[in-house]
């Protein structure tokens, strides 16, 4: 048995729009190639994007090989594991002491490399999603944007675990990406791209060992 993640559309497509469904049995990682077939091929890809769903499951090598017949399979693909690139250190890198960086300024240079700082746009009445290593309620920077956990007394929660590892951001990746997209002002210094943003939907899919696809997925339906 193996888990797969299967894509399937709710009409038959058309076998140039279909891809090659990853076999046990085959061998080799085909996984998922271009579409082809050209414009009327493109047309009917867009039409439907709408209709389709992703799952996983834990299939046998005759039960995935049976995906490759199956007309509303658009794709599969094996599981695969997912985790975080973890940085040197900055002392292990220089060899020596960590030489502290200087405090920034109003706005961080990040904000001017990609010229947030001279743009109109906040973000307001956009939603956001961030799939990563949760978030640090407490933070600063999310000081009054609506941030509340999903569990079973609060189906409407906006901050859901996907690890069973519990709620907290032991790595601090996700809470950095968030306060880069749309974190407050901190001590003065702007840090967030899209201050203006307050739909927020925050899934923890990857805890102290990482994490897989099928766990993004769950995530991404949700």
């Amino acid at each position: 048995m193996e888990k797969m993640i299967i894509l399937t559309v709710n009409r038959p497509l058309a076998p140039s729009l279909r891809r090659t469904p990853v076999s046990a049995a085959g061998g080799g990682a085909r996984g998922v190639a271009a579409m082809g077939g050209g414009a009327n091929a493109a047309k009917e890809s867009a039409e439907t994007l709408a209709e389709m769903k992703v799952e996983s499951a834990d299939l046998n090598a005759s039960e995935q090989a049976d995906l490759a017949h199956n007309p509303n399979v658009a794709a599969a693909a094996r599981d695969m594991p997912i985790k975080l690139i973890e940085p040197a250190k900055r002392d292990t890198l220089a060899g020596g002491d960590v030489v502290a960086t200087p405090c920034s300024v109003t706005p961080t240079w990040g904000i001017e490399a990609v010229g947030a700082a001279s743009d109109d746009f906040t973000g307001a009445g956009v939603r956001v999603a961030v799939l990563d290593t949760g978030i640090d309620e407490d933070h600063d920077a999310f000081a009054g944007i609506p941030l509340s956990q999903f569990s079973g007394t609060n189906p409407n929660g906006n901050y859901r675990d996907f690890t069973g590892e519990g709620f907290a951001d032991t790595d601090g990746h996700g809470t950095h990406c968030a306060g880069t997209i749309f974190g407050r002002d901190v001590n003065g210094n702007r840090i967030g791209v899209a201050r203006g943003i307050n739909d927020i939907v925050i899934a923890k899919v990857l805890g102290a060992n990482g994490g897989d696809t099928a766990i993004m997925v769950e995530a991404l339906h949700w």
